[in-house]
């Protein structure tokens, strides 16, 4: 968390970051403080639900980043089309590489306590894998709900030993950490030449594997996040000056491969 100060003179805009593990209670503490506006990103919709009532009856405006936080002005990812286009990249690889469609499973990483944008980002997967690969089974589509790197590692292990008849296995991924974790699990079971990844937010750990050329980790999803700050930061400003903010500001998206790394982030 940290406080920004000169705004403007006499104020101060907080960067609230996932403090849902700590409680609620930080957050009346931000409305002790006196601050001025939250920039807030938590994945936990319930708690963001309470995030709005604390704020909402301080007068303490909200930005949300990434996640909804009802009431509050939205700027970050379109979960639909972010996980459209990871799901057509997917859907490109298995078409691309020839496998059998019949032997190839597709999982899923998901945070179902994300609620509704999670859902659309995990649809969005789905439907962008179906536009390239027309007819690919329901019954072939495997969803693991996982909390981290270190859950998603041992529930991907955990999947792979239970289904030995998938022959090739194309992983979808929330975002970049649990992507790690299954990259894991698919590097210890020797599956290099028989899986592939493709995840969001195109971080630091996901932009190496792109790099180097990994034979798993193909792709990430960019959100831009050298926007975020400036972006976010202006739309606080206009709230405290009285100026209208759109309700959804949405950033451009494309995925992060070998071919556009470069242009990316030179």
């Amino acid at each position: 968390m940290r406080a920004l100060t000169h705004l403007r003179q006499g104020s101060r805009c907080i960067f609230a970051k996932g403090l849902a593990r700590k409680g609620p209670g930080r957050h009346r503490a931000l409305v002790v403080q006196g601050v001025d506006a939250v920039i807030e990103y938590q994945c936990d919709a319930p708690t963001n639900e309470i995030i709005a009532e604390i704020f909402a009856d301080a007068n303490i405006p909200v930005i949300a980043i990434d996640c909804p936080v009802p009431g509050a002005p939205f700027f970050g990812g379109s979960n639909t089309v972010a996980g459209t286009i990871g799901g057509e990249e997917l859907g490109r690889f298995v078409s691309d590489y020839g496998w059998d469609i019949g032997s190839t499973a597709f999982v899923y990483l998901d945070f179902t306590p994300a609620g509704a944008p999670a859902e659309a980002r995990r649809q969005g997967y789905i439907d962008g894998c179906k536009s390239v690969i027309s007819g690919f089974p329901d019954d072939q589509i495997f969803d693991l709900d996982v909390e981290g790197t270190e859950d998603a590692l041992n529930q991907m292990r955990s999947w792979i030993a239970g289904n030995p008849d998938f022959e090739f296995i194309a992983v979808g991924s929330i975002e970049d950490g649990r992507a790690l974790g299954a990259h894991g699990a698919l590097v210890n079971a020797g599956r290099e030449d028989s899986s592939v990844l493709v995840s969001q937010g195109c971080d630091g750990t996901a932009q190496g594997f792109i790099r180097a050329n990994d034979p798993i980790f193909k792709g990430s999803v960019d959100y831009g996040p050298k926007l975020y700050g400036f972006n976010t930061i202006s739309m606080a400003l206009d709230i405290l000056n009285g100026d209208p903010v759109p309700e959804e500001f949405f950033v451009q998206h494309m995925n992060c491969s070998a071919s556009t790394i470069d242009p990316l982030y030179p």
